[in-house]
């Protein structure tokens, strides 16, 4: 399951960008297709990650809020240029097989903090 590694290396980056005095409430992560992320996996770790991070438990767990990307395919005979949620689509023209374009992008968009 490589959701808890990244679950781990969001948690390092929080951390590392977060001002001492706050307390974080919430994070927006942006993920490609070809990360092949289980979002419901990645929500479990973080809330693991989280809790083990926490001496006394007093901090919640932040929310996690998790934009996942469409892939974008292209059609090798009509050139139709399109997004999808599931990588294999036909295309309107018929052809079975569009090229994929899908983004491996995985990239922490923002922190929400709050004063202690």
């Amino acid at each position: 399951m490589h959701e808890l590694s990244i679950a781990t290396s969001l948690f390092e980056q929080v951390q590392r960008h977060t001002p001492p005095a706050t307390r974080v409430s919430g994070l927006r992560v942006r993920i490609g297709p070809m990360q092949g992320i289980e979002p419901d996996s990645l929500r479990f770790g973080w809330e693991v990650v989280w809790k083990q991070s926490q001496s006394d438990g007093s901090a919640p767990v932040p929310e996690l809020a998790l934009e996942m990307l469409p892939w974008r395919l292209t059609c090798p005979q009509c050139s139709r240029k399109w997004e999808s949620a599931e990588l294999y689509v036909a295309c309107e023209c018929g052809c079975a097989t569009p090229a994929i374009d899908g983004s491996s992008e995985l990239q922490l968009v923002s922190i929400e903090v709050q004063d202690k």
